[in-house]
């Protein structure tokens, strides 16, 4: 008789398990909100490209590098990491996809805090309007491409 009784008991406490893990029968659907939805606020601010200039800022090392026709590159870059930094260069990648390597004259690795003014150089006769990317190199490391350098009116 014991094993007769076990079944009928079991049933209802699996089926009222059952409710209780389906929330009372409802379906599992996704509440919807009563107000409706917006975009989120956004401001339009006239920002300008200063041309014949690109800049770069990572990990305290910041430098900026001008090329405008008439006029020779010039390298800036100051070393606000807390480690040396092997000597400043550039390479650009022209328009027609040639890699070309820049000579900064005078370059020297730069310990925390030091920073120098560079004249670089490229063979073959570059001109600015040749130039497609620019990438900071400190000794053997490629440090990045340096972005146009930009200005909020």
């Amino acid at each position: 008789m014991r094993a007769r009784c076990l079944p009928v008991l079991l049933v209802p406490i699996a089926l009222g398990a059952a409710v209780a893990c389906t929330n009372s029968g409802s379906s599992d659907t996704t509440a919807t909100s009563a107000s409706p939805v917006s975009a989120p606020p956004t401001d339009t601010t006239e920002v300008s490209i200063v041309p014949g200039e690109w800049t770069y800022e990572y990990l305290g090392v910041k430098a900026t590098f001008d090329w405008k026709e008439g006029a020779p590159a010039t390298l800036h870059v100051k070393n606000g990491s807390e480690k040396p930094v092997g000597a400043p260069a550039v390479y650009i990648v022209t328009k027609d996809q040639r890699h070309v390597d820049g000579k900064a004259d005078g370059s020297s690795p730069l310990d925390p805090g030091q920073s120098g003014d560079y004249t670089v150089t490229f063979p073959g006769g570059l001109t600015p309007t040749d130039l497609g990317l620019v990438v900071l190199t400190l000794g053997d490391v490629d440090w990045g491409a340096l972005g146009p350098k930009v200005i909020q009116h």
